[in-house]
């Protein structure tokens, strides 16, 4: 997955696309993050997670879900047994 946070940036001298630091790259990716951004009042939320997920690892899930209640949003988290990334599954 290292090509998703390939962060490149402008060089200030010559323009050209240069990597970014590794405390940039760190920067960035809380910017993205969807923890950053759970706030009082959103909106409530349904996530539905495969527990054998090799892409995302479902703690991501359950740290969001924690974020949510401690902000007092209401939110559930399925979590599916056995099940990969995505499917139909998640569907049902």
């Amino acid at each position: 997955f290292a090509t998703a946070f390939d962060f490149r940036e402008p060089h200030p001298e010559t323009g050209l696309l240069v990597p970014v630091s590794p405390a940039r790259r760190r920067e960035i990716g809380r910017a993205l993050s969807p923890l950053t951004h759970v706030a009082k009042g959103a909106a409530p939320t349904f996530i539905v997670h495969g527990d054998a997920d090799d892409v995302i690892p479902i703690d991501q899930s359950r740290r969001l879900v924690a974020r949510f209640k401690e902000c007092g949003v209401a939110c559930e988290l399925a979590e599916r047994p056995k099940q990969k990334h995505f499917g139909p599954w998640a569907l049902k």
